[in-house]
């Protein structure tokens, strides 16, 4: 399990002051950091899935399913992202019945078939033994994984806090004119 933690004490350096005056005015510094980070979080998830799906080539949304993200509240300036990173299994990834095995875009399981598992999902599976029963799941590995998705997000992160102090910078001043105007 991969999980990314940005607290945006770390990343602001010379916005301190103008977050200080727009807290004497009211609440709207920590509602402004609050906004900048849960847009954020939804870039950098965006970013490593898409990131990650290109270089396991395997679809999104098998990715996307596998992360869960905790948003930031004015009292809790922080974002998690946790990604889990198990091996997928091959029918999980999309991989299709050929005449050898299971097929999915560079990844083949000579050997392999679908079968139906007591839960009721359809789960690509492989013999390894000479009699009916000794199954291996057939799946891409649990460190290429892990290696990838890591990568991914980690990537997501850094460029996320490139561009953090630019939009908190804009929408610190979106706020102080929404305040000025009243």
């Amino acid at each position: 399990m991969t999980i990314i933690n940005i607290n945006h004490k770390q990343l602001t350096y010379g916005m301190n002051e103008l977050n200080r005056d727009l807290k004497r005015i009211t609440k709207e510094g920590d509602r402004a950091v609050q906004s900048v980070l849960n847009r954020g979080l939804t870039s950098i998830r965006k970013e490593a899935v898409k990131e990650s799906a290109i270089a396991l080539a395997v679809p999104q949304k098998v990715l996307r399913e596998r992360t869960s993200t905790r948003r930031a509240s004015p009292k809790k300036l922080r974002i998690i992202i946790t990604a889990r990173t198990r091996a997928i299994n091959a029918v999980v990834a999309g991989a299709k019945e050929t005449d050898t095995g299971l097929s999915l875009g560079p990844y083949e399981w000579d050997g392999g078939f679908i079968v139906t598992s007591k839960y009721g999902k359809r789960v690509g599976v492989k013999r390894y033994g000479k009699k009916r029963y000794p199954l291996q799941p057939t799946e891409i590995g649990k460190s290429f994984v892990h290696r990838e998705v890591k990568r991914g997000l980690e990537n997501a992160r850094a460029r996320f806090e490139r561009r953090y102090s630019r939009e908190l910078a804009k929408e610190i001043n979106k706020r102080y004119t929404r305040i000025l105007r009243k």
